[in-house]
């Protein structure tokens, strides 16, 4: 799952984004790269992620009614996001604090993932010294309901992961 995520960060959409250039990415006053107005085309990410889950894994699974991908980007101190989930349509908003983002990917898997109710929500601003959400340019995927064959039993379970776009100027 984790080469999935790091593929699908990577599917920045250049006709989306309006940080084009070194003059607009790059903060001359403290010498780091800005990530704002970078945004990742969700439609594509879905697609990567998908490609090289199914490359990766060795069983047969369909996750079109379990996968939700979100990706995030910074606009003006703003995280702008674009959920799709079960390959319906994207869901896409803007939030003042990035933590907030939780909330609405759970409320996006209680709808399109889980609509039986028997949701595994995520949490990803549990410990602030490792999963908090930042603005920048990011993807989260979520898959529910995952199989997992162990040698003795096999169980379900939900996966989670995400990773930031490495973003080279």
């Amino acid at each position: 799952m984790d080469y999935a995520v790091t593929a699908a960060v990577q599917q920045i959409s250049k006709s989306k984004s309006t940080a084009t250039s070194l003059a607009n990415g790059f903060n001359e006053e403290t010498g780091e790269k800005m990530q704002d107005g970078i945004e990742i085309d969700v439609d594509s990410a879905v697609n990567t992620f998908c490609n090289v889950f199914y490359q990766n894994y060795k069983d047969s699974i369909e996750l079109d009614k379990n996968l939700l991908v979100c990706a995030t980007s910074s606009y003006n101190n703003r995280l702008k996001y674009s959920i799709k989930a079960a390959f319906n349509s994207a869901i896409t908003g803007e939030l003042e604090d990035p933590v907030l983002l939780e909330g609405k990917i759970n409320q996006v898997i209680e709808q399109y993932c889980c609509p039986d109710g028997n949701a595994d929500l995520v949490y990803i601003n549990g410990n602030p010294k490792t999963n908090v959400v930042e603005n920048g340019t990011y993807v989260f995927a979520y898959i529910s309901d995952f199989e997992i064959k162990a040698l003795y039993s096999k169980r379900r379970t939900s996966l989670s992961c995400f990773a930031g776009a490495k973003i080279q100027r």
